[in-house]
């Protein structure tokens, strides 16, 4: 089973995205950048989730970190937001 790690700091989104992928992914749930890639360290994933705007640490400078790893972490990334502006795109 395909492994998928959700990164936002909504528990309620989350959850949400949780419900979604269940049924047909192993899915891990962290709330922040710095957890995900403490996650990325000890666990191999087939693709991340990755909410931009966190506190601490945004999902740009996340995924900065996650190509950084080593041994390399070549994972894809997608991103996520509930924002509209277009900058984020």
């Amino acid at each position: 089973m395909k492994r998928i790690l959700v990164v936002d700091d909504s528990t309620t989104i989350l959850k949400f995205v949780e419900g979604i992928l269940q049924d047909k992914y192993k899915v891990a749930l962290v709330k922040s950048g710095e957890l995900a890639l403490a996650y990325l360290k000890e666990n191999p994933v087939d693709m991340v989730l990755l909410d931009i705007f966190m506190p601490k640490m945004d999902g740009f400078e996340t995924f900065k970190r996650i190509q950084e790893l080593e041994p390399k972490c070549d994972v894809p990334v997608v991103f996520f937001t509930s924002g509209v502006e277009a900058e984020n795109e």
